[in-house]
């Protein structure tokens, strides 16, 4: 018979053993203070002694960074995650249970590697916020220790990587711990209802999979890759009411009131509409469709988000007066993310008829829509900057501000003269929220020369006024995590003002043009240095 490998306390709760060295006790007694049989001391292995995160940066043998921080600078660390991060790209956690895990030190540790990584970007302290990415690749390192542990709360430390490599730009692994999560979720059934979870648990995983649904989206954008997940292709319920939930006591194993839908339910179901737009530009680009198909492709899909937004609850509209009061429920930054998600997906749409020589007979209608959701995003970036709990800082908000931009800097080109103070200043603003963006995320540098570049490349054009939906553009538009070349944009160029000259010595476009485009480029300019 083969001797036991595993501890007698993993083995009664059937749990991977992971010892972290000859004769101390395993990683899953160690977290919950029991006594192990791998242990050769009759006692729990006291954790190692706390140290500062100084001695963390100089020493890069240390292989446990949560140990260096007081327990109450980590409960910190995980409210600073919960207040401007989860409910925005990902909502994995019933809150309070979440809270009461990391003070009972219950949490799996890449799990709470991750967690913290988030939560110190927002920390005054520069010492622990530079602990980030040693965080992060801690995380990493237990998850791939623990990886054939296939359960719920690996699921949710992968869907946090996805997250965070996203945010720092590395695609390539984004993708791979996306993927890893879709497998496990599948391996686990958690779509199929189970009779023996309790609300909480039941609840949970319904988010974990819509969390799954939408990073899929993002992640198979960035790269240009396949999506893994087929459009509403279960029968999954929608989350419940989120402050329903998050009000539901530890440890409630049944609720008989109304579950109602609340920010994440919505926030699902728009989710669904991002892969047809993703697909609309694709096709456009690589089929020569007839451009009545095209108007009836965007019609569907324009009264298809028309419709979410104006079935939603009076409570969910956007206006200041619901801004506020979600404010209150702690649900602020939910609140602004779903808007930002309706107006950055029906930018999307749209953006192909700013170019002014589609001959469909709606481009003006459909130019007026792009460039009113694109400075509605920019309103409310600014807006959630202004109100307290509503701040708009997870990093996939760098992108859709360059998109916004990228409309309004349209407008400013060619637009009428009288809308050119209000863009210049939603412009400025989002230049703002760009630099205190780059604060949290340093990667997004990368994010904001796409900006740049966008503006390089029709700056001095012999062609002017075109927005031209093109293999370049689709990329500029959906593909965040793929290089941008101007170089590689079709057209000819021209190199500065001056070559705006014809050759009868007069400018080949009018001077207030030309003013325009100074402008334009001084302003960039400053905003990157």
């Amino acid at each position: 018979m083969k001797d036991a490998t595993a501890c007698k306390q993993c083995r009664e709760r059937k749990k991977k053993c992971v010892p972290w060295s000859a004769g101390q006790a395993c990683r899953q007694c160690h977290r919950r203070k029991v006594q192990c049989t791998h242990a050769r001391h009759s006692t729990p292995n006291p954790p190692p002694p706390l140290r500062s995160p100084q001695h963390l940066i100089s020493d890069p043998s240390i292989k446990n960074p949560r140990l260096t921080l007081p327990d109450e600078v980590v409960e910190v660390l995980v409210e600073h995650y919960i207040h401007y991060i989860h409910d925005r790209p990902h909502s994995v956690f019933h809150l309070p249970s979440l809270r009461a895990a990391v003070r009972d030190k219950a949490l799996k540790t890449g799990l709470l590697y991750a967690i913290l990584s988030f939560g110190c970007r927002f920390y005054p302290d520069p010492e622990i916020r530079s602990l980030a990415q040693c965080f992060l690749d801690e995380s990493k390192r237990c998850l791939h220790l623990d990886l054939e542990d296939i359960c719920l709360e690996n699921i949710q430390t992968c869907i946090l990587l996805t997250n965070l490599s996203s945010a720092s730009l590395q695609s390539t692994s984004e993708a791979l711990y996306n993927g890893i999560a879709i497998r496990m979720a599948e391996i686990l059934r958690i779509t199929v209802s189970d009779p023996s979870d309790s609300i909480i648990l039941r609840e949970t995983k319904r988010r974990v999979w819509w969390s799954l649904f939408m990073a899929d989206r993002w992640c198979s954008a960035g790269r240009n890759l396949p999506r893994k997940m087929d459009d509403f292709n279960r029968a999954v319920d929608l989350p419940m009411d989120d402050d329903v939930f998050y009000h539901l006591e530890i440890g409630q194993e049944t609720f008989d009131g109304p579950r109602g839908s609340g920010l994440w339910a919505f926030s699902s179901i728009l989710a669904g509409f991002f892969a047809p737009i993703q697909d609309l530009n694709r096709q456009i680009v690589a089929e020569d469709l007839p451009e009545t198909d095209i108007d009836e492709a965007i019609s569907i899909l324009a009264q298809q988000l028309q419709s979410w937004n104006e079935n939603l609850p009076d409570h969910i509209r956007l206006n200041e007066q619901n801004l506020l009061l979600h404010s209150r429920k702690e649900l602020g930054g939910s609140f602004v993310a779903l808007h930002l998600g309706y107006h950055h997906y029906s930018t999307l749409l749209y953006f192909q008829h700013l170019d002014v020589d589609r001959p469909s007979s709606l481009s003006k209608t459909y130019a007026a829509r792009c460039k009113y959701h694109a400075t509605s995003s920019s309103k409310l970036i600014k807006l959630s900057r202004d109100i307290p709990g509503c701040k708009a800082v997870y990093a996939g908000v760098g992108h859709l501000a360059v998109i916004s931009s990228s409309v309004l800097l349209h407008t400013l080109l060619f637009g009428p003269e009288e809308e050119l103070v209000d863009t210049r200043a939603r412009l400025n603003s989002n230049f703002e929220a760009l630099i205190e963006l780059q604060q949290y995320w340093p990667s997004l540098r990368l994010t904001v020369n796409r900006l740049t570049t966008f503006q390089h490349a029709f700056r001095y054009r012999t062609e002017l006024q075109k927005y031209k939906l093109d293999k370049w553009m689709v990329r500029f538009l959906l593909n965040h995590h793929l290089p941008m070349n101007e170089d590689e944009h079709i057209g000819s160029t021209v190199s500065s003002p001056s070559d705006l000259i014809g050759l009868d010595g007069h400018p080949s476009h009018n001077e207030s043009f030309v003013e325009r485009a100074r402008v334009v480029h001084d302003a960039i300019a400053t905003f990157m240095q």
